[in-house]
């Protein structure tokens, strides 16, 4: 009989992501919530002290994102906001920069431990929803929905699954598919189609098209993250700002059987760019639930549902210029390679998230996964 050799590195691996990925339910129990914020403080810190240690320096990669966190945290303190928050966010988003810098030459097995990770709470989520159609619990928000399983409201669930997609994808490009693997397949697109979730959906439609359609691939000089990060950033000042979608309301009411209003989100993306205003260089800080349920007079509503104004609003247009770089920084690796399977994947990957940020916001540290995965799928390419 073989031994199992675990190494210590996907040990250490998983102890980690185990503090991001955090499934929504287990925060609904107070003493797990307490925990969990003390676990990912000793994971924080112990990322940082093996940095140190091993005398890493931060890539330019890195450096933006701390800039990026480092701004909204100053932005937080001199509004008088939710500094605890700012500061959790923040050192959770740069630990996840450190995590996938220090382990840069070995990110096929750190891939592998994200989805070994996700894949195990997917699967007892999609349990959840089997034996829950209608829900878990109710938050006591969004209309006292019930529409919440172990990941999560329905289309809070978004990033994990289009995560893991993104991940199966990439690794089917270095090792075999499998058995397992097409059976997660299939739960990840069982549950969006049972929780009705229009924003998972579409993400996974608009993944498993970019990154698997033959005619898409062959045409990357056309499809690629180039195109992708213009097209995204089109279409969010055509849609949120301009409302680019009036003009194509008879598809979307008649055809589509869908409002032009996004569920009211316009309603909410006015009152955001309303505030804005205010503040259009600097921005606002995080701030707590209560101001922006008075912000939006809504009891339910704590964001702009647009992931790019929520930017523009926690720390206006000069976070809004370090994001950009972020982008170009992204293009810059990634499109000489883009004729690379394993690069157009994960350029599918991206533009999915961005399409899915334009009338959602997604506050998980894990959500930020993705914008490394990403980045360094480039070391997967031989």
């Amino acid at each position: 009989m073989k031994s199992i050799k675990i190494k210590k590195s996907s040990v250490f691996m998983i102890f980690c992501l185990l503090s991001f990925i955090r499934p929504e339910y287990l925060t609904r129990i107070s003493i797990i919530n307490s925990g969990y914020y003390i676990y990912r403080i000793v994971v924080v810190i112990s990322i940082f002290l093996l940095f140190l240690i091993k005398k890493k320096q931060l890539n330019k990669f890195s450096l933006l994102w701390v800039f990026f966190e480092i701004w909204i945290i100053i932005m937080t303190i001199l509004n008088k906001g939710n500094i605890i928050y700012a500061f959790f966010q923040g050192l959770s988003i740069i630990s996840i920069a450190i995590l996938f810098q220090m382990y840069i030459d070995q990110i096929g097995s750190l891939l592998k431990n994200i989805y070994r990770v996700l894949s195990f709470f997917v699967l007892i989520n999609f349990f959840t929803i089997i034996f829950f159609p209608n829900g878990m619990y109710t938050t006591g928000v969004t209309n006292l929905a019930t529409e919440n399983w172990f990941l999560g409201f329905k289309n809070e669930q978004t990033p994990y699954f289009l995560t893991l997609v993104g991940i199966m994808l990439i690794l089917s490009e270095v090792e075999k598919y499998n058995k397992k693997k097409i059976l997660m397949l299939i739960v990840v697109i069982l549950s969006a189609i049972i929780i009705k979730s229009s924003t998972l959906i579409v993400g996974l439609f608009i993944l498993l098209i970019l990154a698997l359609f033959p005619f898409i691939r062959r045409n990357y000089q056309l499809f690629n993250i180039s195109s992708y990060i213009v097209t995204s950033l089109f279409l969010f000042i055509a849609i949120p700002i301009f409302r680019l979608q009036n003009i194509f309301s008879y598809i979307i009411i008649n055809m589509l059987n869908k409002d032009v209003n996004f569920t009211n989100r316009t309603v909410i993306w006015d009152t955001t760019l309303n505030y804005i205003k205010f503040k259009p260089i600097s921005g606002f800080g995080e701030q707590i639930p209560k101001i922006r349920n008075l912000m939006y007079n809504s009891f339910s509503v704590v964001s702009s549902h647009n992931q790019i104004m929520e930017y523009l609003y926690t720390g206006g247009i000069l976070l809004i210029i370090i994001y950009l770089f972020i982008l170009f920084t992204i293009a810059k690796e990634l499109y000489p390679l883009k004729s690379n399977n394993i690069i157009i994947i994960s350029s599918s990957l991206f533009f999915a998230l961005q399409v899915v940020f334009l009338t959602e916001v997604f506050t998980s540290a894990a959500v930020f996964m993705i914008y490394f995965i990403v980045y360094y799928s480039k070391k997967l390419v031989k």
